[in-house]
């Protein structure tokens, strides 16, 4: 099997018009069609099991610690969870209201990455008191357009049925 190598380049747009390409990275071209085979079934399970789906690009994550109750036993002042706050721009909704920017909340431990992705990628949301939040792993896939199709196909599915099963939600 050979093996492609996909450049990254943007174009720089100098004074009076001119543009300039700049190849930014040479790196190994995916298999995306056996990624998004593989993705296949775990996507069409989580839009159709969640409240909410759309294609996002993240735009900032804040997290904020979660200190133990009052009367907790040691280290009150110390902290072992924290939430992570994510926000996005929505391209398109597959499944749910569409709105353009979209909030949900992480909870996890102390110090895992809470890493925002630049890429545009298709998001799975339950529904909650205090808005959304991340049903687990699971619930992120990258914006392949065979997926992306599939995201649209079952979402439209998910809201013609009478099901309101969100199985993947608390």
């Amino acid at each position: 099997m050979q093996r492609k190598s996909l450049g990254l380049c943007l174009t720089l747009f100098l004074g009076g018009g001119i543009a300039a390409p700049v190849v930014l990275a040479q790196a190994p071209l995916p298999q995306v069609e056996e990624a998004a085979s593989s993705l296949k079934e775990p996507l069409e399970r989580a839009v159709a099991q969640t409240p909410y789906s759309a294609l996002v690009i993240h735009t900032r994550v804040d997290i904020e610690p979660l200190y133990p109750k009052k009367g907790a036993s040691v280290g009150q002042d110390e902290y072992t969870e924290e939430r992570a706050v994510y926000y996005a721009r929505v391209l398109e909704t597959f499944r749910g209201k569409t709105v353009q920017q979209v909030r949900y909340e992480v909870w996890g431990e102390r110090g895992e990455a809470a890493v925002i992705d630049s890429k545009p990628q298709i998001l799975t949301l339950c529904s909650g008191p205090r808005g959304f939040y991340w049903p687990g792993t699971g619930a992120s896939f990258p914006a392949d357009p065979e997926l992306v199709v599939l995201a649209r196909r079952t979402g439209r599915e998910a809201a013609a049925g009478s099901s309101r099963k969100f199985v993947q939600c608390n």
